[in-house]
Parts: C-alpha cells; sequence; structure tokens
C-alpha cells in the first residue's frame, strides 16, 4: 500500500508512505518507508525504513520482531522482539522494546536507550 499527501497550498509532497507486506499461513513479513516533510519549510521531519517480522511455530506459539532505521539520525531508532502463546480462550505476549533516542552533547554525539518489556 502506498500514501501520498501533496500540499496545494506549498506546491511540495508532505508525506510519501509505502508498505510491501507478504503474510503467508506460517511466516509474515512487511517493509515500510516513510518520508515526510514539514509542510512551512519542506526541511525533512522523517525518513525511516522499517521491518516487520511473524513467525508462527505451531497453533499456540508466535514469535516476532521489529526493527526501525532512522535515515535523518542515521542510525537504529527502535527495535523489538516478542512471543505470543495464544490458546482458545486466552492469549499471553511478552515483548522486549528498545528505543533509541540519538543525543548531541559538546564531546559529541550518543544516544538514550530506553528499555520496556510488556506483558
Amino acid at each position: 500500500s502506498s500514501r501520498i499527501d501533496y500540499s496545494i497550498q506549498h506546491g511540495s509532497l508532505s508525506q510519501l508512505a509505502s508498505t510491501f507486506t507478504y503474510d503467508g499461513e506460517a511466516f509474515a513479513v512487511s517493509l515500510e518507508h516513510t518520508r515526510k516533510e514539514n509542510e512551512w519549510d519542506q526541511t525533512l521531519d522523517q525518513h525511516e525504513l522499517g521491518l516487520n517480522a511473524r513467525y508462527r511455530q505451531n497453533d499456540m506459539l508466535s514469535w516476532y520482531g521489529a526493527y526501525t532505521y532512522d535515515f535523518k539520525e542515521n542510525g537504529s531508532k527502535d527495535w523489538k522482539a516478542g512471543v505470543l502463546v495464544d490458546r482458545k480462550c486466552w492469549n499471553f505476549k511478552v515483548v522486549f522494546e528498545q528505543d533509541i533516542t540519538p543525543v548531541l552533547k559538546k564531546d559529541g554525539g550518543c544516544s538514550i536507550r530506553n528499555n520496556a518489556v510488556y506483558f
């Protein structure tokens, strides 16, 4: 799927997003590309490439992961990995996620890594 936003007022593309998806019975994968510009000054607000994958091991157990690369910051933006246990009347999911935020300091660049575990 694709999404294109055009600003008639500013005469430019403000957002371009594309997603390519394969969804099979045991394996699913999607690749997403997003580019978004500020409508007022045409500066780049967001430029990312994301990869999502899921593997269904059996009727009860699925594994999945995701990764996003930020072209604007030239580095990883976030990643996550998890497992889903799915029964007929209940399910349980555990996800580990890391968000990476670049920070510019006087002595050079570094990043803040926020880790989270979701249930």
